[in-house]
């Protein structure tokens, strides 16, 4: 059913000031759209380089490429709080922390990320090596590596490249 004869159906108003619209596809029959404003039963709404649903940025080639950013920050951003306080903290203490802040914001909506480039995940993969170095008070690679080595995730493999290792349970003594 169009957008138009389900909102007309069931009585429902678009809010402009809500309603994202984007169109999908690949770079190159994207640039064939010559459309920025679509007109839905009388109201103007601007197509969008990404739009937002449910708190995941999906961009018009699905990458998901600017999801993975700000996501990636955030969750440093947590990491950096956490490293400032670690010392008060006692090892149980942190690892919750870490699962709360950071390993709930990445298990969120990441089926959505089947598919996206490497590169992209790479990064969460650096949030993930960061969030393990913070739990085992580390700040050396070796450890990084003795870590990811340990999950079965070798780095630099290209046949694991599209898996982000993590370790749901953390002894540390």
């Amino acid at each position: 059913m169009p957008l138009v004869v389900i909102s007309l159906h069931y009585r429902l108003k678009l809010n402009s000031g809500k309603t994202q619209f984007s169109c999908l596809g690949p770079s190159r029959q994207l640039t064939k759209v010559n459309a920025s404003v679509i007109v839905v039963n009388g109201i103007a709404v601007d197509l969008m380089r990404s739009v937002t649903c449910l708190g995941v940025g999906i961009d018009q080639e699905l990458t998901f490429a600017d999801h993975i950013r700000i996501l990636a920050c955030r969750c440093f951003f947590w990491i950096r709080q956490l490293r400032s306080v670690r010392r008060t903290l006692t090892s149980h203490t942190i690892i919750a922390l870490v699962s709360a802040l950071i390993i709930s914001r990445l298990d969120y909506c990441n089926s959505v990320l089947v598919g996206a480039y490497d590169i992209h995940l790479w990064q969460l993969q650096g949030v993930l090596n960061a969030a393990a170095r913070l739990i085992a008070r580390s700040s050396t690679a070796s450890r990084q590596q003795y870590a990811t080595s340990s999950t079965g995730c070798r780095s630099g493999n290209v046949s694991t490249s599209n898996c982000l290792c993590v370790c749901s349970t953390a002894s540390v003594t």
